[in-house]
């Protein structure tokens, strides 16, 4: 499993994450939400390597990551930033096949993955592009396949994590993405995601951390760690839970800020949402 055991990140005399622990089952779905500078990237970048953190200690399978070569690691997680800078006139396909770097097996074999892994998230048609004319939306799916080919299959439990990976994307590309990400845990992945859209959060992750001022305020089930309460506290609005009226998972419905005529226009003078524990 990947875990982190009490870290903390300082940058400066600031502190961007404090005694944050936290771990990841393979197979297992977790996602960060936080407002804007809560710590939730300085948190995804410890875990992957990227970073040191400056108390505490990150471990992958018991081993702590520093211990760990750049190659073992590559094998063994995956890491989707917010953005990738690339420049050169490389095609789609040959930006793809980078995630299987890592492994040097057959030619073949890799050419099948990134085909693959392109086919899933709905870029097949890409392959042959420059990466360079791409609009956003589409290079961010392009990164994901690239992502997924590198921990496209393997003999030990395998990592992807993501740092809002639904930022660029439209409504449609913003759903297949996450169930794409949760068919990785279904095999096995474990799969950690970095996320604004408490919807989304709360629709396909088995587990949810609230951070705030680089600590962990909440943590478990949708249910118990995205409530009105904790909501109100964290992102500084008012908003109710209701049932999905499809799936089990909750609907977060945040309270516009009407004035008293405008909400007795729009809502009869009834209230539509409380601020009770709407479960």
């Amino acid at each position: 499993m990947l875990e982190a055991q009490d870290i903390s990140v300082e940058r400066g005399r600031r502190a961007l994450v404090r005694d944050v622990s936290l771990v990841l089952e393979p197979g297992q779905s977790v996602a960060i939400v936080g407002p804007n500078g809560a710590g939730k990237t300085t948190l995804l970048r410890a875990l992957s390597g990227e970073i040191a953190p400056t108390a505490g200690k990150v471990l992958l399978h018991g081993r702590e990551l520093a211990r760990w070569s750049k190659e073992e690691l590559a094998r063994a997680r995956a890491v989707l930033p917010q953005s990738s800078s690339l420049d050169f006139p490389f095609t789609v396909g040959e930006v793809v096949l980078m995630g299987r770097m890592p492994h040097g097996r057959s030619a073949r074999r890799d050419m099948e993955i990134a085909q693959a892994a392109l086919e899933l998230v709905g870029a097949a048609q890409l392959a042959d592009r420059l990466y360079t004319t791409l609009s956003g939306g589409e290079r961010q799916r392009v990164q994901l396949a690239r992502v997924l080919a590198q921990i496209w299959e393997g003999d030990a439990p395998r990592y992807l994590l993501l740092d809002e990976p639904t930022a660029s994307l439209d409504l449609a590309h913003q759903q297949a993405t996450m169930r794409t990400a949760r068919r990785f845990a279904r095999r096995g992945v474990g799969v950690v995601a970095v996320l604004h859209d408490l919807n989304l959060a709360a629709q396909y992750a088995d587990r949810i951390v609230v951070l705030s001022d680089g600590r962990v305020v909440a943590a478990g089930p949708a249910r118990d760690a995205l409530t009105p309460d904790i909501i109100r506290a964290v992102f500084g609005i008012e908003a109710c839970m209701i049932t999905h009226p499809r799936f089990r998972s909750p609907l977060i419905a945040p309270r516009a800020w009407y004035d008293d005529e405008l909400a007795n226009v729009s809502t009869g003078g009834r209230s539509t949402c409380s601020t009770a524990h709407d479960h």
